[in-house]
């Protein structure tokens, strides 16, 4: 094998490296926005069942102490550190003030968390 061929295979490889690593990182935050649909999930459902067993109201608010570790095994705290929220049991969780109902379609989810940088 000549310095040529050994030259244009390792240009091409380079190429098919710079095509595929946008895809990757797209790939990545989408993987992280539906892990955020995912806590939001399972800490309304959660809420829903702390609620259930307890017979509380719609404006009854549960705090981490009251579902971690009986209902979920431990508070979300990714993508990035950000913030979740329970709020009120007739109310949808949220992830920085952005209602779980909000990021369900794929297209809004992305728009909503556009500015976190997931």
């Amino acid at each position: 094998m000549s310095l040529v061929e050994v030259s244009v295979s390792v240009l091409i490889l380079g190429m098919l490296a710079g095509m595929s690593l946008p895809q990757l990182s797209t790939r990545r935050t989408e993987a992280r926005e539906a892990a955020v649909v995912a806590n939001l999930q399972m800490i309304q459902e959660a809420k829903l069942r702390w609620a259930y067993d307890l017979g509380k109201s719609g404006s009854d608010v549960p705090s981490i102490v009251d579902l971690v570790p009986m209902y979920l095994m431990d508070w979300p705290g990714e993508p990035a550190g950000r913030v979740y929220s329970a709020e009120a049991v007739g109310s949808q969780a949220t992830f920085e003030g952005i209602p779980l109902d909000r990021l369900t379609d794929r297209i809004q989810r992305k728009d909503e968390l556009a500015d976190f940088q997931l």
